[in-house]
């Protein structure tokens, strides 16, 4: 047995009881033996990790993770050498937890961040999710002319796949017929000028197929640009709505919208689910920038950038839960005071909580980190 350490932190009324440390022997508690727990699952073997998720990749108690690592900058020019934009270089890394701590089993290539500098530039976007119903995920990669799927043990396939230049894919059943799609975010180039469209792609005879027409994604109000943050279930709407979010270049509440099935063959956008406001205001919840979602039950929660803070002093980052059309801020629990890093949901030895990434250490929450009232 290895000699990794976990943290358990406990309060009792207003008395705070020192962090204590345990050895191997705390291994043999259940996540849930104690309240206001936190386990240190080990360091991260990848260092400048931007973003994660984990699932079951592999038939393994623990779900793995897999990470994306900024690898460093490229510069892109445009043909005419009008337009410059400098992208992040990025790959992906899976890891699985062991008897060792987090190890990596699997490397993808680099891959850079999808700019729109031109109609014939375009870039692989990474998605995870169970496509096929297997019950394991797979890698999801979509290019402009191809969609690789990576199933971990080896197995791999290419369909073709005609494509604008993609900006975001996502794994969910949108329609609620309980089979999978796969949801690309792209800008078209047209004789309407530069537009951007969301499509519904679902497996059909060994490659994919369109399902209904494309949405066009468009506030009506001013040029913003969206980027795809996800699915969700959202009370009133069937299925796994597609949310999006405003990319913004100053900062100011962002624009939040959801593509939502119709019908079974018809999707539309909507932005009613979501506040809008167009400035900040101390007695007001909005959120700025990209945020990560999850659902609780029914309800919608996002972990972001929230504006007013609820933090005075501490990490920008909180969590808030979308009821009435409003956000809600979650008062974080006593052992989470110090939560500022990358969050998603992570099944550890069989118990569902919530894993964080926050310098360079990965720790383990087997509640959620916050209080619903």
């Amino acid at each position: 047995m290895s000699n990794r350490f976990i943290e358990l932190t406990f309060f009792y009324g207003a008395v705070f009881c020192p962090v204590v440390w345990l050895s191997c022997v705390a291994l043999i508690l259940s996540p849930l033996a104690v309240p206001d727990t936190v386990f240190l699952l080990g360091r991260c073997p990848v260092e400048s990790v931007i973003s994660l998720t984990a699932g079951p990749f592999f038939s393994d108690s623990s779900d793995q993770v897999v990470v994306e690592q900024r690898m460093g900058e490229l510069s892109l020019f445009s043909l005419n050498d009008k337009e410059r934009a400098k992208v992040v270089v990025s790959r992906l890394v899976l890891l699985r937890y062991g008897s060792r701590g987090f190890e990596p089993v699997w490397r993808s290539g680099l891959m850079a961040e999808p700019k729109v500098l031109s109609a014939k530039m375009s870039s692989d976007v990474a998605t995870v999710g169970d496509f096929d119903l297997d019950r394991f995920y797979e890698v999801i990669l979509v290019g402009g002319d191809s969609v690789r799927i990576l199933e971990l043990n080896g197995e791999e396939r290419t369909v073709e796949f005609s494509a604008g230049t993609v900006e975001g894919a996502v794994i969910a059943d949108v329609d609620g017929d309980s089979f999978p799609e796969l949801v690309t975010l792209e800008t078209v180039f047209d004789s309407l000028g530069k537009r951007q469209v969301v499509k519904v792609l679902a497996w059909q005879d060994g490659g994919l197929a369109l399902k209904g027409k494309p949405v066009e994604i468009s506030t009506g109000e001013g040029d913003f640009r969206f980027s795809l943050l996800g699915a969700a279930r959202l009370e009133d709407y069937p299925g796994m709505p597609v949310i999006l979010g405003s990319e913004e270049k100053r900062i100011k509440p962002g624009v939040y919208g959801a593509v939502y099935a119709v019908s079974p063959d018809s999707f539309a956008v909507t932005f009613m689910p979501f506040p809008t406001r167009d400035w900040f205001s101390k007695e007001e919840v909005l959120p700025a920038g990209r945020l990560q979602l999850f659902n609780v039950g029914d309800t919608l929660m996002a972990y972001g950038f929230f504006v007013p803070g609820s933090r005075p002093g501490g990490p920008a980052k909180s969590f808030a839960a979308l009821q009435d059309g409003e956000w809600r801020l979650l008062r974080l629990r006593e052992n989470a005071q110090r939560l500022s890093g990358l969050v998603c949901r992570f099944r550890y030895r069989g118990e569902m909580g919530w894993l964080e990434l926050r310098d360079g250490l990965f720790y383990f929450y087997p509640e959620a980190p916050f209080y619903w009232r």
